[in-house]
C-alpha cells in the first residue's frame, strides 16, 4: 500500500477491526496504533483515568465504541497533513469521549501503522506560547554563534522554567561540549565541560535527528509494557517518534546519577544534521504541557534558523575574502613565470582567510617552503601519503599523525595538514600546516571509562563518576572550520587556473586560450589539408612538361622545397622579429611557383613581433592561395600590388588584384574568409576588411606598434632556384647514414653519392650504428637525432669517442634540436636537399 493510503485510513470504518493491544508508556497518557488491519492500545493507568473505559473492554473492542463521531473525524482530517515519515500532527483540545475532559492529541506514522497519541489539556499555560516571539527577538540580536547560543539557554530556562538548560554541541568524532549554560545558582556548572560520545552513541543521535523533542517527565516513574509485546505480524511496535513513550533504563539511570528528575531534549539541526541539542534539566519530576512543549520545540527550530544564518554570515565573509584573493592572485600572476617565486605572496593572500603556522608549494620535483614545516627530506613521502586522497579535493586532519605514522615525528611543527591539489598527473600541492596546540580538556568523568558492567547483568550502565577529568591532549593542532575548508577549495580552483597559466605561459585567460587552441588547431588541419593536395595537383600539373624522368623529379622536388621553406616560416624564426617582406615572398614562392614575380611589394620592410608574424602568415597564406585560385593570380596577366605603410608607429597593409578575371562576392564565407577577417582584430586588436569588387579583390590591415620591432629599408631578395645539377666531388671518402626512414635514408644515400661519395652504409637503430662503428672505419655520418623511440645521442658520442666528424638532420627545425653536449654541431633540416646537406658537411 501507498505512503498516502496509509495516512489516509479512514478511522470511521475501524468498528470491524478489535482492539488488539494493551500496554502503557509514560503515566500521564496513552497511545494508539491503527493499521488498515489491526488496532493497538496502549495505555498507562486504567481507562477510566481518562476516557471512563475499563481497559478489560477495550480488548476485543472497536474505536467507535470508544471515541466520539466527532472525535474520529478531527484525527481522520490530521492525517492528511502528514507529509512525510517523520511527520507529527496535533490536535489541541479534542473532546474525545463523552465521559471524559479534553485532550491534546499527537499523530505520526510508524512503519505501517498510524501512532495516536494523547494527554490531558492544560489550558493553563497556553499563553506561555505568546513568549516565543520575545525569545527569538532576543536571539536574533546576536552576532554569533557563541553569543545567541548564551542567549538562548537563558530565555529557553525562563519559558520552561526548568533548573539548568544547557547548549549542547557535537564534535566530528561524535563527543560533545556545553558551550553555553542557563542553571540556579545552587547549581554546579556544568559549562565547558567535555562528554565522550558514548553518553550519547549514534543511534540515539539518530532519533534525536529524526524527532526534535524527547521529554521525560519522572525519572522514577514504572513504565507498563506492552502486552503482548508483539504485533499479530510478530514484529515489535516502532516508537522512535513517540513522544510520550518511556525511555532506555541506561539513559534514567544516567540521569539519576547526576541527580536530575526530569529532562527535555530539543535537537538543533543544520543542513539536516545533527549540530547539537538544547539539554533542560530539572531536579524534580516535572510535566510540560504539550502546548508548551510545542513552543518549546518552535524555538529550538527558530534557533536553528538563527544558527544557520549567522553560519552563512561567516562563509560569505570567507566567500567574499577569497573571491578577492582569487582577483588579486589572477592579476598577480597574468605576467609571471613561476609559482615558487611568488610563493610568498602566496601565503601572505591564504593567512587572510585560513591561519596557518607554515607552507609548502610541492610542484613537481621541487619544494618550496615559508614558516614552521617538516623537515624538507619529508616532503617526497607526505606527497605519496597525500595521493592516496581524492584527486580533486581539499585533504585535511588536525591529527596528521593518527592517519600518518612517520608525522609523529615532526608533529610539534606539523600536527595539523591543509592540503590543496592544483594538478591531477603529476599531483602537486600547496600545503598549509598547524603547529601541535598542546591543551587541557576537562571532561565530566574519566572519557577512558565510559561504562562498566553492572546490575542490568550483561549490559552496559552509565559512569556514576562526573566529577572534573583534566586530560592533555597532543599530536593535534587547532581544528580547520567549515568556513576554512570551503576558503581552501575556492582558493584550491584558483590555484588551478594559475598554475594552468603558468604552465600554457599564457598571458590570457582561459577562455580565450581554449578559444585560440581550437582555433589553431583546425587551422592546422585545414593547411595540412591544403598541403596534401597542393603536392597532388604539383605532380599532377608538372607531367608531360619534360621527356626525362631525372628533370621530372627536378622539378616536382624543387617546388617541394619552395613548400617546405614557406611552411617553415612560422617556426623557423623562433619567436624573433621577422621580415613581413620574406614572409610574402616565401608565401609566393610556396604557392604561384612561376606567378610569384606577379605579386609586388612597395614601401618599407617591417620587422614583426612573433605573435603578429605568426598571425599575419596565416593572413597572407589565404590570400594568396585565394587569389591563385579564384582571383587575379588564376589567370595569366593578373597581378597583386602590396603596399606598407608606416602609420603613427603601427604598420598598415593594402592589397590589391588588378587586371585579373572579373570578381564575384563569395555566396558562403569560408574557413579561409574567417582567419582573413578575423585574425587581425582577434588577435591583435587591430583592423581588417575585404572587398570583392568586380575588377578586383581589395584588402587592408593595420597591425598596432606594439606589434612592430622596427621599420626598414627592403633588403630581401628574390628567392633563388634549387640547385639542379650535381654539386661535384664536394665530400669523398665513406659515409655513414643513420637514418629510421628508408625512404628519407635512400634520399640522402643519392644526394652523399652526388657530392662525392665514394661508399655509403645506411643504418637505422643504434645497435646497428654502434656495430658497423665498432667494424669499419667511415670518414663523415649523418646522425637522425630521432631515431622513432630512440634517441641518437648515444651514437653522437660514440662518434666523437671514434673522431668521426658528423652532422645532425631533424624534421623538427634546428633551433629546436635538444642536442645535450653538442650545440656546436652541423644541423640540416629535413626535407634533405643538396644545398643544405653541402652547406652543413662544409662546416666539419
Amino acid at each position: 500500500m501507498s505512503d498516502q493510503n496509509q495516512f489516509q485510513v479512514d478511522l470511521t470504518n475501524c468498528d470491524r477491526e478489535p482492539i488488539h493491544q494493551l500496554g502503557a508508556i509514560q503515566q500521564f497518557g496513552f497511545l494508539l496504533a491503527v493499521t488498515p488491519d489491526w488496532i493497538v492500545k496502549h495505555a498507562s493507568q486504567n481507562l477510566s483515568d481518562f476516557l471512563g473505559v475499563e481497559p478489560e473492554e477495550v480488548i476485543g473492542g472497536r474505536l467507535p465504541e470508544i471515541f466520539t463521531e466527532a472525535a474520529i473525524l478531527q484525527l481522520r482530517n490530521s492525517l492528511h497533513n502528514l507529509k512525510t515519515a517523520d511527520s507529527i500532527q496535533c490536535v489541541r483540545s479534542a473532546r474525545l469521549s463523552d465521559k471524559a475532559g479534553e485532550y491534546d492529541v499527537a499523530v505520526h506514522r510508524s512503519g505501517d501503522s498510524i501512532i495516536i497519541e494523547a494527554e490531558p489539556a492544560d489550558e493553563s499555560a497556553s499563553h506561555r506560547i505568546a513568549q516565543i516571539r520575545s525569545m527569538a527577538d532576543a536571539i536574533k540580536s546576536c552576532d554569533t554563534i557563541e553569543s545567541a547560543s548564551a542567549a538562548a539557554a537563558d530565555e529557553l530556562r525562563d519559558y520552561l522554567q526548568f533548573d539548568r538548560v544547557m547548549v549542547y554541541r557535537f564534535n566530528p568524532d561524535g563527543h560533545g561540549a556545553v558551550i553555553a549554560e542557563s542553571r540556579r545558582d545552587d547549581l554546579e556548572s556544568y559549562l565547558g565541560l567535555n562528554y565522550p560520545a558514548s553518553d550519547i552513541p549514534k543511534q540515539a543521535r539518530e532519533l534525536y535527528r529524526r524527532n526534535l523533542l524527547r521529554i521525560i517527565s519522572d525519572v522514577n516513574a514504572s513504565p507498563v509494557p506492552i502486552s503482548p509485546a508483539l504485533s499479530p505480524e510478530g514484529e515489535p511496535l516502532d516508537l522512535s517518534l513517540s513522544l510520550l513513550r518511556s525511555v532506555s533504563p541506561i539513559h534514567i539511570e544516567y540521569l539519576k546519577n547526576i541527580g536530575v528528575g526530569a529532562s527535555l531534549s530539543i535537537s538543533i539541526l543544520q543542513d539536516g544534521k545533527l549540530w547539537g541539542l538544547f539539554a533542560c534539566h530539572h531536579m524534580s519530576a516535572k510535566v510540560l504541557p504539550q502546548n508548551v512543549r510545542t513552543g518549546a520545540e518552535l524555538f529550538g527550530e527558530l534557533f536553528s534558523a538563527v544558527l544557520a544564518q549567522r553560519t552563512a554570515d561567516l562563509q560569505r565573509a570567507h566567500s567574499q575574502k577569497a573571491r578577492a584573493i582569487h582577483t588579486t592572485l589572477m592579476q598577480q600572476f597574468a605576467g609571471e613565470t613561476s609559482l615558487a617565486n611568488n610563493f610568498k605572496d602566496v601565503s601572505r593572500h591564504f593567512q587572510q582567510v585560513i591561519s596557518h603556522d607554515g607552507a609548502a608549494a610541492v610542484i613537481g620535483d621541487d619544494t618550496t617552503t615559508i614558516g614552521e614545516t617538516p623537515p624538507r627530506e619529508d616532503f617526497c613521502k607526505l606527497a605519496r601519503f597525500l595521493n592516496t586522497a581524492a584527486p580533486a579535493r581539499v585533504f585535511s586532519t588536525d591529527r596528521l599523525g593518527e592517519a600518518y605514522e612517520p608525522a609523529r615525528e615532526y608533529a610539534a611543527t606539523a600536527s595539523g595538514v591543509l592540503a590543496l591539489p592544483v594538478s591531477r598527473e603529476p599531483r602537486d600541492y600547496i600545503i598549509l600546516f598547524r603547529k601541535e596546540l598542546v591543551r587541557m580538556v576537562n571532561w565530566a568523568g574519566d572519557p577512558a571509562k565510559p561504562a562498566e558492567l553492572g546490575p542490568n547483568g550483561a549490559r552496559l550502565t552509565p559512569r556514576k563518576s562526573f566529577e572534573l577529568w583534566r586530560e592533555e591532549v597532543r599530536g593535534q593542532s587547532m581544528p580547520w572550520t567549515e568556513s576554512e575548508l570551503d576558503a581552501a577549495d575556492a582558493m584550491r580552483i584558483t590555484l588551478l587556473e594559475v598554475v594552468l597559466r603558468l604552465t600554457e605561459a599564457a598571458r590570457q585567460d582561459r577562455e580565450k586560450a581554449e578559444q585560440q587552441q581550437t582555433f589553431l588547431i583546425a587551422e592546422l588541419n585545414h593547411r595540412v589539408r591544403n598541403i596534401l593536395n597542393l603536392i597532388k595537383g604539383l605532380v599532377n600539373q608538372s607531367r608531360g612538361q619534360t621527356a626525362s624522368v631525372e628533370a621530372f623529379a627536378d622539378i616536382v622536388g624543387a617546388r617541394i622545397e619552395s613548400l617546405a621553406m614557406a611552411h617553415d616560416q612560422i617556426t623557423k624564426e623562433n619567436w624573433s622579429p621577422a621580415s613581413v617582406y620574406k614572409l610574402i615572398e616565401t608565401e609566393a614562392a610556396a604557392y604561384l611557383s612561376e606567378k610569384k614575380m606577379r605579386v609586388r611589394l612597395s614601401g618599407p620592410d617591417a620587422m614583426l613581433h612573433p605573435e603578429a608574424f605568426t598571425t599575419m602568415a596565416l593572413v597572407f597564406h589565404e590570400l594568396i592561395t585565394n587569389s591563385a585560385k579564384h582571383g587575379a593570380l588564376s589567370d595569366r596577366k593578373g597581378e597583386v600590388l602590396v603596399a606598407l605603410e608606416e602609420k603613427s608607429g603601427g604598420l598598415a597593409i593594402n592589397w590589391r588584384e588588378r587586371n585579373g578575371p572579373k570578381v564575384k562576392k563569395p555566396t558562403r564565407r569560408g574557413f579561409g574568409s574567417t582567419i582573413i577577417e578575423r585574425s587581425v582584430p582577434y588577435d591583435l586588436k587591430g583592423d581588417a576588411s575585404i572587398i570583392y569588387e568586380p575588377d578586383g579583390v581589395k584588402a587592408s590591415f593595420s597591425v598596432p606598434e606594439n606589434y612592430v620591432a622596427c621599420f626598414a629599408s627592403p633588403s630581401s631578395k628574390p628567392l633563388q632556384r634549387r640547385i639542379k645539377s650535381k654539386l661535384g666531388d664536394v665530400m669523398k671518402g665513406r659515409a655513414l647514414i643513420i637514418e629510421d626512414n628508408v625512404i628519407v635514408a635512400m634520399e640522402a644515400e643519392s644526394i652523399l653519392t652526388q657530392l662525392g661519395a665514394d661508399d655509403v652504409k645506411l643504418v637505422s637503430n643504434v645497435k646497428a650504428a654502434l656495430d658497423a662503428l665498432d667494424n669499419h672505419q667511415f670518414d663523415y655520418a649523418i646522425l637522425d637525432i630521432n631515431l622513432g623511440d630512440e634517441s641518437g645521442l648515444d651514437i653522437a658520442r660514440k662518434l666523437v669517442e671514434k673522431g668521426v666528424p658528423f652532422i645532425f638532420t631533424t624534421g623538427y627545425g634546428e633551433d629546436t634540436l635538444a642536442a645535450d653536449g653538442y650545440p656546436d654541431a652541423p644541423v640540416a633540416s629535413k626535407p634533405y636537399n643538396a644545398e643544405s646537406i653541402a652547406e652543413a658537411l662544409s662546416k666539419l
